[in-house]
């Protein structure tokens, strides 16, 4: 049996120092990236805040993603790096239309996207499979970890159905979420 599966992996950072900023992520259930709705590639940057303006201190937001929603259809997302994490990482824009980031005329942060071939039966007009992926450089980020006193977590959300043959906004979905 075919079943549809979502999952979101966002990484954030949470200061070295103070590590019982978790416990206050999960208690007040706030996510740890920004979000806007609905943005092409070329607006992604340009639409978030600092990451400094989070709520809970010792939480470093370094992820801003666009939800995309066009005629009520839950597609891919399109992130990109925060503008104060784009400004420390000292990264500039590959071209105005593109989310890849250079430094020092070399590729430091890859946005990647993919999708296979059009499903033709229960879920038409949606791919079988994509993906959505924001690589960035090991050792630039590690760099950045030890130099600012971080440590990378991530959040990852997984939905998942558990009934067939009906359109997917009526499955009965399943929900899990974790914080590493």
């Amino acid at each position: 049996m075919k079943r549809s599966t979502y999952f979101r992996i966002v990484a954030f950072l949470v200061a070295a120092d103070q590590p019982q900023a978790l416990n206050q992520l999960e208690q007040y259930g706030l996510r740890p990236f920004m979000v806007v709705e609905n943005r092409y590639r070329f607006e992604v940057p340009s639409m978030f805040q600092n990451e400094s303006t989070f709520t809970i201190p010792g939480i470093r937001p370094i992820i801003g993603i666009s939800e995309n929603a066009f005629r009520g259809q839950n597609e891919l997302s399109i992130a990109s790096l925060l503008p104060d994490t784009i400004k420390m990482l000292g990264l500039t824009r590959e071209s105005p239309q593109s989310l890849n980031y250079l430094k020092d005329n070399e590729t430091a942060v890859n946005f990647f996207s993919w999708q296979d071939a059009f499903d033709k039966e229960r879920r038409r007009q949606k791919p079988t499979s994509a993906i959505v992926s924001l690589r960035i450089k090991r050792k630039m980020l590690e760099n950045y970890l030890d130099t600012y006193g971080y440590h990378l977590h991530f959040l990852l959300t997984l939905r998942r159905r558990t009934d067939k043959y009906i359109p997917e906004e009526d499955m009965d979905w399943k929900y899990f979420e974790v914080t590493y």
